[in-house]
């Protein structure tokens, strides 16, 4: 079932491209910013008003495995978790939080000294429940190393339909898991 343009399955929505980044491209020392809301998801249905938590993944360039960044819940109440490249100088935040906070939930990734390793495809995901249970909305975005990398090659993009399909994996179960306790 296709809902405008977007992949529909019990409950998931997984939308295409989308305009995560404040560049397309980034240079050896160079720096980027990725911010995650709903506007920028844009399948959220509009009556959806409560999003219950923002995330931001990629999937790595080498071995294309889908690895968190980040994830900012609003319930049971406002948590950040992240899941920054060890002596990296990230700066991930969250801010919106319970109640109607469609229009507020935001989660940003600052990526300054950035390095051929932070090209990839990044997706933003907001989960929400409709009626029908658990939902999750998302979209991505590559960002493209501009340069040769150390081992000698240039990064081009990664394969999305991989990406999407280890996605769909990890949501179907972080979404059933609670359900099977």
């Amino acid at each position: 079932m296709k809902l405008l343009g977007a992949i529909v399955t019990a409950g998931l929505f997984i939308a295409a491209q989308c305009q995560l980044f404040d560049k397309s491209e980034f240079g050896d020392g160079g720096s980027f910013n990725l911010t995650c809301d709903v506007g920028r998801i844009g399948n959220v249905p509009t009556s959806i008003t409560k999003i219950y938590y923002l995330s931001i993944e990629m999937a790595i360039v080498s071995s294309a495995k889908v690895k968190f960044i980040a994830v900012y819940q609003s319930v049971p109440k406002e948590s950040l978790e992240r899941y920054i490249p060890n002596g990296r100088p990230w700066v991930i935040e969250g801010t919106g939080g319970s109640g109607s906070n469609r229009a507020s939930i935001k989660l940003t990734l600052y990526v300054p000294d950035a390095q051929c390793s932070d090209a990839g495809l990044y997706r933003c995901n907001a989960g929400f429940r409709p009626t029908d249970g658990g939902a999750v909305a998302s979209c991505s975005q590559n960002i493209t190393f501009k340069g040769t990398c150390n081992t000698g090659t240039r990064l081009g993009a990664v394969d999305s339909t991989r990406f999407v399909r280890k996605l769909f994996l990890m949501q179907t179960v972080m979404f059933l898991w609670p359900r099977l306790l």
